[in-house]
């Protein structure tokens, strides 16, 4: 094969990898989550706006949060998963709710039964999506505010006085305001992970929401999905074997590679 047959060849994978690509955003536009023009609460307060959900993902970008970690999982190999963060906190403070209305105590100190009761109904608030598309107003449970005002304090306190852990410095997010904002479009991505998806909208196969979850908690998520080591292990052996096989074909000379003769 030629040079130039193979410059040709490299420049078609091109055009069609790009043409998939771009084809393949065009296509998910219409699937994309909704910012909620209001988030309210039962009886229609609202507790913050799109204005803010918007705000909050501006402070996300300019003080280079990413680079302490991942909104919907992507790079968060670099630190915390803030998406999987507010979940977490959002289905303990939820569960913690629930507990206190039914048994009077918290989550920890309930036995077992009542654990698996408050943690199905943990699931319950969590799953259902309120988001009406007609108004453009995301209503919110008496629980799921709980879960919001913990998202909040433990964003403020984190921003705030820093993390070390993580490499948050003191004052990693300068502002109150600010803080407040970022927690605000935390808890958004966490809902859109969470909750279902619109029947007329096709879920993703394993999960039924917009994302894939996070299983490595120890407070019962709204969901289930096959263990976090099988799709690893998976695009490994894919790998793997997709190498051997090039490397083998590929070391059998000219007689395994007729193309190479002129």
């Amino acid at each position: 094969m030629s040079l130039k047959t193979l410059k040709w060849a490299a420049i078609l994978c091109f055009i069609f990898a790009m043409a998939v690509l771009l084809g393949g955003g065009v296509a998910m536009k219409k699937d994309l989550p909704p910012y909620p023009g209001k988030v309210v609460d039962s009886s229609g307060e609202v507790l913050f706006e799109k204005s803010d959900i918007i705000a909050g993902q501006d402070v996300y970008q300019r003080f280079g949060l990413m680079d302490h970690g991942a909104v919907w999982g992507h790079g968060s190999q670099r630190g915390s998963e803030f998406s999987a963060t507010t979940l977490h906190l959002m289905a303990a403070a939820i569960g913690d709710y629930l507990a206190e209305v039914d048994y009077g105590k918290p989550y920890a100190q309930l036995d077992k039964l009542q654990k698996e009761i408050i943690d199905v109904k943990t699931k319950n608030e969590i799953k259902p999506n309120r988001y009406d598309a007609a108004s453009d107003i995301l209503k919110l449970t008496d629980a799921q505010i709980k879960g919001l005002e913990r998202v909040v304090r433990h964003w403020e306190k984190t921003f705030k006085e820093g993390e070390i852990r993580y490499g948050f410095l003191p004052n990693t997010v300068p502002e109150a305001q600010q803080r407040l904002q970022a927690a605000r479009f935390f808890f958004w991505t966490a809902w859109v992970a969470s909750t279902l998806r619109p029947e007329k909208i096709t879920p993703t196969p394993i999960t039924g929401r917009r994302t894939n979850g996070w299983v490595m908690s120890p407070v019962p998520m709204p969901f289930s999905i096959p263990s976090p080591v099988s799709w690893p292990c998976w695009w490994c052996w894919r790998c793997l074997s997709t190498g051997s096989i090039a490397t083998a074909y590929g070391t059998g000379g000219p007689k395994a590679r007729p193309w190479l003769k002129n």
